[in-house]
């Protein structure tokens, strides 16, 4: 069985909507009856002979209304945007002053850092050429015997006491 909206649907675009109750009726094994009183519910038919009822008809009002609402959309699009006032304008200033200022210590920070690791790498390097056993290439695990020139994998334990004794000094 169809539904109501779909009873509907199908008498609007009906050619001939007298016989297309008829055929409604007999698709959904009900009375001519029961589909003129959907129809009738949903403001889709009338029994008086005349023309089907139109869609709403769009009014004078209505159509000023929408023209207003355009030009007021356009109006507002053309708008330059309000100024902030000065004592907000100075505390967002300020603002990005401060993230300045912040990201600069941070900038030094980092670079202090980096110099102070180039110095640990230095020591250790040196320690361990004085005890004549390695040095680190640049992956800092991989090491040359400074007498043979062999590679040599340092083990963490011991490149933790080479950083302990390069710390102390």
């Amino acid at each position: 069985m169809m539904t109501e909206s779909e009873i509907c649907a199908s008498y609007r675009n009906a050619k001939s909507s007298r016989s297309q109750i008829g055929i409604l009726a007999d698709l959904n094994a009900v009375d001519k009856s029961v589909i003129e009183k959907i129809l009738k519910d949903h403001g889709v038919y009338s029994s008086k002979r005349g023309p089907k009822p139109k869609a709403a008809v769009i009014n004078k009002d209505f159509e000023e209304a929408v023209d207003k609402m355009v030009e007021e959309g356009e109006k507002k699009k053309e708008k330059k945007p309000e100024e902030l006032p000065e004592i907000m304008r100075q505390a967002i200033e300020m603002s990005i002053d401060f993230i300045d200022m912040k990201i600069a210590e941070d900038e030094k920070a980092l670079e202090d850092i980096k110099k102070s690791l180039e110095g640990l790498k230095v020591k250790k390097v040196a320690i361990l050429e004085w005890l004549g056993k390695t040095y680190p290439d640049n992956d800092g695990n991989i090491c040359y015997n400074s007498k043979t020139g062999q590679k040599v994998i340092i083990e963490d334990e011991i490149l933790a006491k080479v950083h302990a004794l390069t710390a102390a000094s």
